[in-house]
C-alpha cells in the first residue's frame, strides 16, 4: 500500500471522502444527471461525500442524498463578477485560495480523511493544495489519455491551461507524482501515468462499472 494511505477494515470507522471535480452541478442538473451523484458513496463504503465544484459559475449547495452534499463554489461572490470578462481572470487567484481554504475548513470541520480529484490538472491542482494543507492523502482520477485527445480536438478538448498544453501537462505530472494513488479508469491509460513519472506501485486501475441488470433481467 503507498505510504499515507489508511488502511480502512470493517472494524474501523466508515471513511469521508472529498470529491473534486471540474465541472458543476448546475450543468448536471440540466443534463438529467444529478442523480448519478449519489453513487459516490460507493454503495455505503463512505460515511458521507462532498463534492465540490471549484470552477463554477453560480453558488449552491445540495443533498442528493442522506450521505452526499455537493457545493458549486461559484465566482458570483465578486462584486464584479458577470461585467468584465478580463477582471474576473485577474482576481482568478483570489477565487482560488478562497476555494481551497473553504475546502480545507470542510476537511477538518467534517473529518473528511481522503482528497480525490477527478482529473490530474484543473481539480488535482486544487486537490493536491486542499490535501497539502489538510495533511489527508490525495488520489487522482484519470479518465482519458489528455494528449491525444489534445491533438485531436486542440484547445477545445479541455487539455490546456491558457491554452497551452505544454502548461497542462506540466501541473499533471506534478500533481501526480505526489498523489497517493493514481486511478485510470482503463489499463491504456496507464503508461500516460507512467510517462508523467508515476511510480508503478501508486497506480490502481478502476475500471467503470455498468449495471446491466435491467438488460439482462425480465422485467
Amino acid at each position: 500500500m503507498p505510504p499515507g494511505m489508511v488502511n480502512w477494515s470493517p472494524l474501523t470507522a466508515l471513511p469521508r471522502l472529498l470529491l473534486i471535480s471540474p465541472t458543476d452541478y448546475r450543468s448536471a442538473v440540466q443534463k438529467g444527471v444529478a442523480s448519478l451523484l449519489a453513487d459516490f458513496d460507493e454503495g455505503g463504503f463512505f460515511d458521507r461525500v462532498l463534492i465540490a465544484f471549484p470552477l463554477a459559475r453560480t453558488s449552491c449547495q445540495e443533498w442528493v442524498s442522506p450521505t452526499v452534499l455537493v457545493e458549486d463554489m461559484g465566482t458570483d461572490w465578486m462584486p464584479f463578477e458577470g461585467r468584465w470578462r478580463w477582471l474576473r481572470r485577474a482576481a482568478s487567484p483570489f477565487h482560488i485560495v478562497r476555494a481551497v481554504l473553504r475546502m480545507v475548513g470542510a476537511v477538518r470541520r467534517d473529518g473528511y480523511q481522503i482528497v480525490r480529484a477527478t482529473d490530474p490538472c484543473f481539480s488535482g491542482m486544487f486537490g493536491w493544495l486542499t490535501a497539502r494543507l489538510s495533511g489527508v492523502p490525495l488520489c487522482v482520477s484519470i479518465h482519458a489519455d489528455f494528449d491525444k485527445r489534445h491533438a485531436l480536438s486542440g484547445a477545445s478538448a479541455g487539455a490546456t491551461v491558457f491554452g497551452s498544453r505544454r502548461l497542462a501537462k506540466l501541473i499533471e505530472g506534478f500533481v501526480m507524482r505526489r498523489a497517493q494513488l493514481v486511478l485510470p479508469i482503463r489499463e491504456s491509460l496507464t503508461p500516460y501515468a507512467l510517462t508523467l513519472g508515476v511510480k508503478p506501485e501508486r497506480i490502481r486501475v478502476i475500471p467503470h462499472g455498468t449495471d446491466l441488470t435491467a438488460f439482462v433481467t425480465p422485467s
